[in-house]
């Protein structure tokens, strides 16, 4: 029976995906570092996402050895504007399982602010700021080998910057992430004891710095990253807690783009927190038995697993409000340009670009769900890398609100910027299809 729910355990823990102490967002972060560049105006995504591990040992006062743990989120990201998002991150699921014993619980809810993307350096550094709570739905809080949480209405808040290496297509190119953010675990004055004729209140607040530093080498369709995060305690939480000790991780992973989603794997290892400092009588006569393997403090490793979904461009895709497509190949290479450059700027438009082009289209799209139509487009792209002389060449709009698309997609077209150069680029009736 043991080997069963061992068995089924695992399934479970590959079954999601990665992640814990950091998230504060749902998406837009490596495994645990979060990067500091905003998702767009009224997207809105999700994540399911799980972390686990396996303890060798024997649990002090059972029988039997070994203890699998789990646990699995969900994770909502909206973006209100392009520099406000709001995120909901629920820890639906906690399983731990022992040779003896078995726990299912509901852990912390997760709710936070997203603000920024303040650019630095023409925008190869950019940082923004993040607001964040959580508290308990469960009665399984303060779980051993975990980072901790203390089961109460806890409230952070930090700063998070990205470095962008490459001055030429910076969100393209390899990045650095740094992460900081002060926590306040707010258990002041909370009732810790399990048994009813003993009273114990936590006596002071817990205070934590917590941190990610992060590396991401982009590869095609693949994003390879490590990262290194925990929690500093400038004041330890109290004696008869688990998990008190200042702790840190290594961390590597990857994750593979597709259409609409991308799935992330990485692991864990434990670089710093072994000491115990619990104290085990204290805890013991107020109802926590120990259930320490081998005196551990934190799980020396974890594995994740994850899967993020674009719900915006699936929600689209399902009303028939496709996502914006380029047919280059109705303008042969020698209309637009013989410069080197010709590709970054069209990979450029593709990938980034074109969303601010859509919301335009998906904008009127609500007023006039039959409009449709392709814009072929002029610009000069500057040696500095903005544009110029943008204009509509030909649209094949036909509705009543096409001077307001055009007019919107043009002035999208004026705000662009691309890698520099030693000479403009001269762009000529560039297609840009909307069905």
């Amino acid at each position: 029976m043991t080997s069963v729910r061992v068995l089924i355990g695992t399934l479970l823990l590959f079954t999601f995906s990665s992640g814990f102490t950091q998230i504060y967002t749902a998406t837009g972060r490596l495994t645990h570092a979060m990067m500091a560049d905003m998702q767009k105006l009224a997207t809105y995504k999700v994540s399911f996402d799980a972390f686990g591990s396996y303890l060798p040992g024997t649990f002090s006062g059972q029988t039997g050895s070994g203890a699998l743990l789990n646990q699995n989120y969900l994770g909502l990201d909206y973006g209100i504007t392009d520099n406000f998002q709001v995120s909901a991150i629920f820890n639906v699921l906690q399983m731990n399982h022992s040779s003896s014993k078995s726990t299912f619980n509901a852990g912390p809810v997760t709710l936070g602010m997203k603000i920024g993307n303040l650019p630095f350096l023409d925008g190869r550094v950019q940082t923004g700021f993040l607001i964040g709570t959580s508290f308990a739905i469960g009665d399984l809080n303060n779980v051993p080998f975990y980072p901790y949480y203390s089961g109460t209405v806890e409230i952070g808040i930090g700063n998070i910057t990205s470095w962008y290496l490459d001055s030429e297509s910076p969100e393209q190119g390899q990045s650095l992430h740094f992460n900081v953010m002060l926590m306040n675990h707010n258990e002041n004055q909370l009732e810790m004891s399990k048994i009813d004729s003993v009273s114990y209140e936590i006596p002071g607040r817990a205070v934590g710095v917590k941190y990610a530093i992060g590396y991401l080498y982009p590869y095609g369709s693949w994003n390879f990253y490590t990262e290194v995060w925990g929690e500093w305690f400038y004041k330890q939480p109290d004696k008869v807690m688990f998990s008190r000790e200042s702790y840190s991780y290594l961390n590597a992973g990857l994750k593979y783009k597709f259409a609409y989603w991308e799935l992330n794997a990485s692991a864990d290892v434990q670089v710093m927190g072994f000491t115990e400092e619990t104290d085990f009588v204290a805890s013991t006569a107020i109802g926590y038995p120990k259930v320490f393997i081998e005196d551990k403090n934190y799980s020396p490793f974890f594995v994740n697993l994850g899967v993020t979904m674009n719900f915006s461009d699936i929600v689209n895709s399902w009303m028939g409000y496709s996502i914006a497509t380029y047919n280059y190949n109705l303008v042969t290479a020698d209309k637009y340009t013989d410069d080197l450059r010709k590709d970054d700027v069209l990979t450029k438009i593709e990938m980034e670009y074109y969303r601010t082009m859509y919301e335009c289209f998906r904008n009127a799209k609500r007023f006039d769900e039959n409009i449709k139509g392709t814009l072929y487009i002029d610009f000069t792209v500057k040696p500095d890398g903005t544009v110029e002389n943008e204009k509509v060449v030909i649209s094949t709009f036909d509705s009543a609100l096409t001077s307001q698309v055009e007019d919107c997609m043009i002035g999208q077209v004026h705000d662009w910027v691309f890698p520099k150069g030693e000479k403009p680029l001269r762009f000529e009736i560039l297609p840009l299809n909307f069905k």
